[in-house]
C-alpha cells in the first residue's frame, strides 16, 4: 500500500512537471539533429579478403620450425610501394590521378585474427572516388598476393638464410686457419708464405736429426777405437806408427795433424779430444732438435684441433644450407589463393545510424527529465514547508443576530494557510527557468563534447583526403 502511495506521488510529481520532461526532450532531440549535421561521417569503401596459403613441409631437420606468411604479411604488402604504384595505375585508366602519398593516406588494411581474412577499408570525402580506389585496389591485391608470396616466404625464413651465412664465413675462417698452419697451400704462395715457412722448419728438422745421428755414430766409433787403444795399452801389446796411423784413418778427421811419429799415448789423446769435441756438439746439435720437435709437435695438435673444427663448420654448413634449400623449394612450392569475402561497396551513413543518434538522445532526455521533474519536487516541497505562517486574521461577525445566512448563499470556511486556486508561489516560476536552464546546459555541454570528439575523430581518419 505504502509502495502504491510513493508511486501514485510521483506519478503526480511527473504529471505537474511535465512540461520540464519535454523541454529537455526537445532539447536534445534538436542537439542531436544538430550534431548530425555538424559533424557527418566521412564516405567510406571497403571489401573484405580471405587469403589462404598452401605450403609444403620444409624438407629439414625434424626440430626445424614451419614458417608461412601470415596475414599480417599480406596487410603490409597491400600498402607497400609496389602495392600503391599497381592501384595509381589502374586508377590512371579510369581518369584517376592521385600521388602515392595522398593514397597512402586513404588506404588501411588490418587483419582478422583467427579468420585468415582482412579488412580494407578506403577513406575520402566523396563515395564514388572510394568506391573506385576499393575496386581497383582489390584487383591489385588479388594479383599481388600470390606472385609476392614466395618472396614473403623466403622473408619469413630469412634467420635460416642469415644462419647459412654465417656458418659458410666459420668454415672460411677455420679453411684460412689450416693455411695458415701450412697445411694447405693458397694459389700463388711465394717466399715467405705459411706453407714455405713450414717446409723450411720440416727440412730443419730433418737436417738436424740426420746430423745428429752422424755424430752419434761417429762418437760411438771414436769411443770404440779408444776402447781397443787402451786394452792394448793395458795389454803391453805392440803397434807401430803404421798401425796406429791405420787405426785413426776412419775416425779422426783427415785434416788431423799426428807428428812425424805417433805412439799409442799420442793416438789416445788425440781420440779424447776428439771425444770431448763430438760431446759439446752432440748436446749443443740435441737441444736444437728438441726445439725444433716441440714446435712441430705443437703445430702438429694445432693442426688436429683446427683440422676437428674445420670439420664442425662443415657439418654446420652443410646443415645449414640444406635447411636454406629446403626453404627455398618451400618459397618455390608455396601457392596462395585469394577469395572475395565481402566485393567493395560504399558505406554511408544511413537510416540506421539517424535513428541510433536520436534514440540515444531521447533515452538520455527522458532520464534527465524524469530526474529533474522529480527534483523540482523535492524543491517545491522543501520551499512549501518552509514558508512563513500567515498571521490568523479575526473571525468576522455576524452582522445580525440570526446566525443563518440568506437563502441561495453557501458560506466557505476560511482556512489561513490554503493558497488561492490556479496562483503560484512567487519563488516557483524561478525556480523553474533555472532548473530549466541548467539541465538545457548540461544537454548542450555534453551533446557539444560528443560531436567535438566525432569531429576529431573523423578528422583524423580523413587526414590526407581529396
Amino acid at each position: 500500500m505504502r509502495a502504491s502511495n510513493e508511486l501514485r506521488r510521483d506519478l503526480l510529481a511527473l504529471r505537474r512537471h511535465l512540461w520540464f520532461v519535454i523541454v529537455v526532450l526537445v532539447v536534445a532531440l534538436a542537439a542531436a539533429v544538430a550534431s548530425l549535421f555538424i559533424a557527418p561521417a566521412g564516405n567510406e569503401a571497403s571489401f573484405r579478403a580471405r587469403v589462404s596459403v598452401f605450403s609444403l613441409a620444409p624438407l629439414a631437420e625434424p626440430n626445424t620450425l614451419a614458417t608461412v606468411p601470415t596475414t599480417d604479411d599480406f596487410a603490409r604488402l597491400s600498402t607497400s610501394p609496389e602495392a600503391l604504384e599497381k592501384t595509381i595505375q589502374a586508377l590512371s585508366r579510369q581518369g584517376v590521378n592521385v600521388t602515392p602519398d595522398d593514397l597512402a593516406g586513404k588506404l588501411s588494411a588490418r587483419a582478422r585474427r583467427g579468420q585468415n581474412a582482412i579488412d580494407f577499408t578506403v577513406k575520402t570525402d566523396d563515395s564514388d572516388l572510394s568506391l573506385k580506389i576499393a575496386r581497383a585496389w582489390s584487383q591489385v591485391f588479388a594479383e599481388l598476393a600470390p606472385a609476392k608470396a614466395p618472396d614473403l616466404e623466403r622473408q619469413a625464413a630469412g634467420g635460416y638464410q642469415v644462419q647459412l651465412e654465417r656458418a659458410q664465413t666459420q668454415l672460411e675462417q677455420k679453411r684460412q686457419a689450416l693455411t695458415y698452419l701450412g697445411v694447405a697451400t693458397l694459389p700463388g704462395e711465394t717466399g715467405a708464405s705459411p706453407q714455405a715457412q713450414f717446409s723450411a722448419l720440416a727440412a730443419t728438422y730433418q737436417a738436424k736429426t740426420e746430423a745428429l745421428a752422424q755424430r752419434e755414430v761417429e762418437r760411438s766409433d771414436i769411443q770404440n777405437t779408444l776402447d781397443t787403444l787402451r786394452a792394448a795399452v793395458e795389454s803391453r801389446t805392440y803397434l807401430s806408427t803404421a798401425q796406429l796411423r791405420l787405426l785413426l784413418a776412419g775416425v779422426l778427421p783427415a785434416d788431423t795433424d799426428l807428428g812425424q811419429t805417433l805412439t799409442a799415448a799420442q793416438a789416445i789423446a788425440a781420440l779424447e779430444l776428439r771425444l770431448t769435441a763430438l760431446d759439446g756438439s752432440l748436446a749443443a746439435l740435441r737441444q736444437e732438435v728438441q726445439g725444433l720437435e716441440a714446435t712441430l709437435n705443437q703445430r702438429s695438435a694445432s693442426v688436429q684441433q683446427a683440422t676437428a673444427e674445420l670439420q664442425a663448420a662443415e657439418q654446420n654448413y652443410e646443415a645449414a644450407s640444406r635447411i636454406a634449400q629446403s626453404y627455398e623449394l618451400v618459397a618455390q612450392q608455396l601457392t596462395v589463393s585469394v577469395a572475395v569475402l565481402k566485393g567493395p561497396h560504399a558505406a554511408r551513413e544511413g537510416v540506421l545510424d539517424w535513428t541510433a543518434r536520436l534514440a540515444a538522445a531521447a533515452a538520455f532526455a527522458a532520464v534527465v527529465g524524469v530526474l529533474g521533474a522529480l527534483a523540482l519536487e523535492q524543491i517545491s516541497r522543501r520551499g512549501s514547508r518552509a514558508a512563513p505562517t500567515a498571521t490568523r486574521r479575526p473571525t468576522p461577525q455576524p452582522l445580525s443576530r440570526n446566525p443563518s445566512p440568506p437563502a441561495g448563499v453557501r458560506l466557505t470556511k476560511l482556512r489561513p494557510n490554503a493558497p488561492q486556486p490556479g496562483k503560484r508561489k512567487a519563488w516557483e516560476r524561478p525556480m523553474q527557468f533555472s532548473a530549466t536552464g541548467l539541465a538545457i546546459l548540461l544537454l548542450v555541454g555534453v551533446l557539444g563534447t560528443m560531436s567535438r570528439r566525432q569531429r576529431s575523430r573523423h578528422r583524423r581518419e580523413g587526414r590526407g583526403n581529396l
